[in-house]
């Protein structure tokens, strides 16, 4: 199962901000020692088995650990949670990878993938191999989905270097309606136009 590390920020925007600036957020959650919405805007998590540890720069509780099993941070629906573009951003350690059938590592997740109104923050090797019954824990990269929307073939996710254990990494995802991107570490991975039907909407919660 997937096991992560989770700092700083996890936040979605209706466009690119800092982390140190809530203007323009939707939701921001720093992980240091709660769930709570840093925005005021009410959209607070409900912890279950996760656990404080140091974050990136080292300082103690400022990361939660999940533990790949029944670890989970909950957030309940709210109309603001249905955005027509979107910043997906979050700092994160991965410190294990899922063997399950089709083995998608969900970092952020509302709805189910492919479905209107859903997005995800995510990680697998199916850029490079497209079989759900093979896991090549060397060859995970990042990526991310816009309700239907998704690349014309998934080689497009493809990237090097791929993600290694126990390193850190600052993940940004953007769809602005029209190109989809990935930037890790501040470099730009991926740049595309997707394909699929309409964004959408949904009734959905979000679960990190």
């Amino acid at each position: 199962m997937k096991k992560l590390f989770i700092t700083l920020f996890l936040s979605f925007v209706w466009a690119a901000g800092h982390s140190q600036d809530t203007t323009g957020l939707v939701a921001w959650w720093p992980m240091s020692g709660n769930a709570i919405d840093s925005t005021g805007h009410g959209h607070n998590g409900h912890i279950s088995n996760v656990t404080m540890v140091p974050g990136m720069n080292g300082t103690p509780n400022s990361a939660y650990y999940f533990n790949g099993s029944n670890s989970l941070i909950t957030v309940p629906y709210a109309p603001e949670l249905n955005v027509s573009q979107f910043s997906l951003c979050g700092i994160v350690m991965v410190k294990g990878f899922y063997y399950g059938t089709c083995q998608a590592n969900y970092i952020l997740t509302r709805g189910k993938s492919g479905q209107p109104g859903s997005y995800t923050m995510c990680f697998f090797d199916g850029p490079f191999d497209e079989d759900c019954n093979y896991v090549d824990s060397a060859r995970n990269v990042f990526t991310t989905n816009a309700g239907p929307k998704s690349p014309a073939d998934v080689t497009d996710w493809q990237y090097s270097p791929q993600i290694v254990k126990d390193e850190w990494y600052k993940v940004i995802f953007t769809w602005d309606g029209t190109l989809m991107k990935v930037h890790v570490n501040g470099v730009l991975k991926n740049s595309f136009t997707p394909v699929g039907g309409s964004f959408g909407i949904s009734s959905d919660s979000l679960a990190m």
